[in-house]
């Protein structure tokens, strides 16, 4: 009987002791970790995150608008910084060391994305305009709020434009169609590399393409309300580490901080599959895509941008929001997509033609959000308004406008066309992360072939990817490539800006 108490008293003992070192060196991993926190001056979050160091900073950073000497900065907070001086700025150094709130380089203070409609009241984003930039420069940059810096080291970055006119070589990539969780258009790729080739690529900057998710706010909206609630729901999931919306960590920690972002909308994004200028929440939907992300400026009535690059000219279409029914209105001169509300001089046709037609740019890259290859058989594609196609064609030849290049998304699949059948060099990006492939049986026709197939049964092979263009100089050319989810190059082109260069130079690389 002793014995056996005896042994339970050495077990209670060996019990309490072990409870006893665990405690002890829990306290100890905790004064050491408190000791650096004080040391660095970091929250001790910030060592377990890539940006998000505390509770302050609940989606972002993102930097986007971006030009030779400017930038905008976005951010979204879970908590609104009491009394004027605790408003948050953002510090940027061309030093990594120097993205510290102690030695600040250059500071901004940023300013609340106020929603104009008054019944949604404030989210809690903020925009910081950048100003004063020096050309072709990388930026570090950080964010502080009541004297405590946000981000933690490696400090996000992106890089300023040359200017505009100057002739160098770059590389920008585009990533679009990204397959989201419970949305109209299954499946989702449960674990796709798309994201990862980003930094890989290491591009100038980084185009954002419509339909960013597939889920469409419009369908259970019961009035404007829920529907602003909804929509921007899908742009924070889609900024947010473990987002519900899919796996798109390396989306967020990789791509989002750390290179200059294009953004715009296609159909779901919008809100809506196929919408038209009727869509009654176009008004909501565009207020919220500039709520939520660093755009260029957008006119009043539809996302339409413009930005350059050194020698290069962009021209961001609005596909959606202006364009009369593909279906119910006669292809003549009186169906429009980048007009439908006949606002003439104030419209997307006007400023697409007098843009292209007043550019110095040696190219001039359209980026439309739908296919614009003739024989890709689509309604809500090019395919269904021939009539306005062919006249921006023949404004485009008749005023002897060169280096005009397209890039397009909304179909899922790759393609790569030199003209013969898209009348312009074309690159149709595949989707980012999507289980299934082209979106019509007839893909049509693309002089260099085409990436992924269609199964009524969505049965078909996956074909994530991105595309990549290449602009070089000397002479002046242009790689196009469609690449699979992990770089692999499955479509590519070469084109020269001087027709008569591709002989002589055919043997030049075809990557910078």
């Amino acid at each position: 009987m002793r014995r056996m108490q005896k042994n339970k008293y050495r077990k209670t003992v060996s019990r309490q002791n072990h409870y006893l070192n665990i405690i002890f060196i829990a306290s100890l991993l905790l004064l050491i970790f408190l000791t650096v926190s004080a040391v660095t001056k970091r929250t001790p979050l910030t060592f377990f995150s890539f940006a998000q160091s505390s509770g302050f900073v609940a989606n972002g950073p993102m930097v986007g608008s971006v030009t030779s000497n400017s930038a905008v900065v976005w951010m979204r907070t879970g908590a609104v910084p009491e009394g004027g001086n605790n408003i948050p700025y953002v510090v940027l150094s061309t030093s990594e060391s120097g993205a510290m709130p102690s030695s600040p380089n250059l500071t901004y203070q940023f300013a609340k994305a106020k929603f104009t409609s008054e019944e949604s009241g404030w989210d809690g984003t903020w925009k910081a305009e950048i100003t004063g930039l020096s050309p072709n420069t990388t930026y570090f940059y950080n964010l502080v709020e009541n004297g405590q810096e946000q981000l933690s080291a490696p400090y996000p970055k992106f890089e300023t434009f040359p200017e505009k006119g100057t002739n160098m070589p770059f590389k920008f990539l585009i990533l679009t169609d990204f397959a989201t969780n419970d949305s109209t258009q299954p499946p989702v790729v449960p674990k796709t590399e798309t994201f990862n080739q980003v930094a890989v690529e290491n591009p100038a900057f980084v185009v954002i393409g419509g339909d960013l998710w597939h889920n469409n706010a419009a369908d259970t909206a019961k009035d404007k309300t829920s529907f602003i609630t909804t929509q921007r729901n899908y742009f924070r999931e889609m900024l947010s580490l473990n987002s519900s919306l899919g796996k798109f960590d390396n989306f967020v920690k990789n791509v989002l901080p750390n290179f200059a972002l294009v953004h715009f909308y296609d159909d779901h994004d919008l809100g809506q599959d196929n919408p038209d200028k009727t869509y009654k929440y176009k008004k909501e939907a565009l207020e919220i895509l500039q709520e939520y992300f660093p755009t260029y400026p957008v006119s009043e009535y539809g996302d339409w941008q413009k930005f350059s690059y050194g020698q290069a000219d962009f021209f961001v279409l609005d596909a959606r929001s202006q364009r009369d029914n593909e279906k119910t209105i006669a292809d003549d001169a009186n169906k429009s997509m980048l007009d439908g509300d006949n606002l003439g001089a104030s419209g997307q046709l006007a400023w697409l033609q007098s843009g292209l037609k007043n550019s110095t740019a040696k190219w001039k890259f359209i980026l439309s959000p739908v296919v614009f290859n003739k024989t890709h058989a689509k309604l809500d594609a090019w395919y269904g308004f021939q009539t306005e196609r062919k006249q921006l064609i023949r404004f485009i030849k008749n005023n002897n406008i060169n280096g005009v290049v397209i890039i397009s998304g909304d179909s899922h699949g790759g393609g790569i066309d030199n003209g013969k059948n898209s009348d312009f060099p074309e690159m149709l990006v595949p989707t980012a992360n999507k289980g299934q492939c082209f979106t019509t049986k007839n893909a049509g026709n693309w002089s260099e072939g085409i990436y992924g197939s269609y199964a009524e049964k969505r049965t078909d092979p996956p074909c994530p990817g991105y595309g990549v263009v290449s602009v070089f100089t000397n002479p002046d050319r242009i790689i196009m490539k469609v690449n699979d989810e992990n770089g692999k190059k499955k479509l590519k082109m070469r084109y020269f800006l001087n027709p008569q260069d591709a002989k002589t130079y055919a043997n030049l690389p075809d990557d910078l």
